[in-house]
């Protein structure tokens, strides 16, 4: 299951690296905060070689694509939001007002009221 949120890019952590099975990993932990009447917080990681889309992005509107997931450690559950994909947002697109036209005015001015009553 994937998801998305938009929000500013609000807090970026210094990566934590490590080594696993695999080979050396690299982490980064992030934050954005939503928009509207009531904003929310949300932490985020991205790893490895996705970690290079946060750049330059600090205070910028992002959208974030991230899969969750939760697991229980001593009968108490823990959630990751494990991002994927991050991305600028055209912030002016996006709040731009939409206006009516001069035309679309002209047309409601002049329509004739044929009410039957």
């Amino acid at each position: 299951m994937s998801l998305e949120i938009i929000g500013k890019l609000i807090s970026r952590k210094n990566p934590q690296i490590g080594q696993g099975k695999n080979g050396q990993w690299e982490k980064v932990e992030f934050a954005i905060e939503t928009q509207g009447e009531y904003p929310k917080k949300v932490a985020f990681n991205i790893w490895n070689d996705k970690i290079k889309m946060l750049s330059g992005l600090k205070g910028a509107t992002i959208k974030v694509s991230f899969e969750p997931s939760s697991r229980e450690y001593d009968e108490k559950w823990y959630t990751n939001l494990q991002a994927w994909k991050v991305s600028k947002v055209n912030t002016q697109q996006q709040q731009a007002p939409t206006q009516p036209t001069q035309q679309q005015e002209q047309d409601f001015n002049n329509e004739s009221d044929d009410l039957p009553f």
